[in-house]
């Protein structure tokens, strides 16, 4: 068995569609989802898998957030909100989801859809050992990643705010 680098998720369809390649990683709504619809079947389905890592998350600079805190409290505030869109205005977050990604095909959104909400946390809460999970896997190429433990790149400031201030329970009362 031979791997190969073909570039991103639009690469690894492209070669899959073309037979240059068997088989490929493939990722959300641009990637497996399409590649699904196109006949290709999963061999591994990540979301059932249920392994905590953490494929999105925002990072700043500790004096970005001594200067710029009340900004960054306002942007988590805000995609708390966007999260709750995607979970109870189906068809908005298909509209943009449309727009964003220049999907048009009702079944290939309704595939992505399902496929990202699985993994998608309404709190935006995260665990610990998602972001062990990465150390693990740095650790295999630097081994400096050893030394850090998940605690250290974590700051729960702003969401424990918002947990304390009531916002989460506001935001959700009446769904989920």
């Amino acid at each position: 068995m031979n791997f190969i680098q073909t570039g991103g998720q639009a690469e690894n369809l492209a070669a899959l569609l073309s037979g240059a390649v068997d088989a490929a990683t493939m990722t959300g709504p641009s990637g497996g989802t399409r590649a699904a619809a196109q006949g290709f079947r999963y061999v591994v389905y990540g979301p059932e898998l249920r392994i905590p890592f953490a494929a999105a998350t925002l990072v700043t600079r500790r004096s970005v957030m001594r200067a710029r805190g009340p900004v960054i409290e306002k942007f988590v505030r805000v995609m708390a909100e966007g999260v709750k869109i995607m979970f109870t205005d189906k068809e908005l977050t298909y509209r943009v989801l449309g727009k964003q990604l220049r999907i048009s095909d009702r079944k290939l959104l309704d595939a992505a859809y399902e496929e990202e909400i699985k993994v998608m946390e309404p709190r935006l809460e995260f665990k610990t050992e998602a972001f062990q999970a990465i150390l693990d896997e740095t650790a295999r190429v630097d081994a400096r990643a050893k030394k850090i433990k998940p605690q250290d790149l974590i700051d729960r400031r702003y969401l424990d705010g918002l947990e304390k201030s009531g916002f989460f329970d506001k935001l959700w009362a009446g769904n989920k």
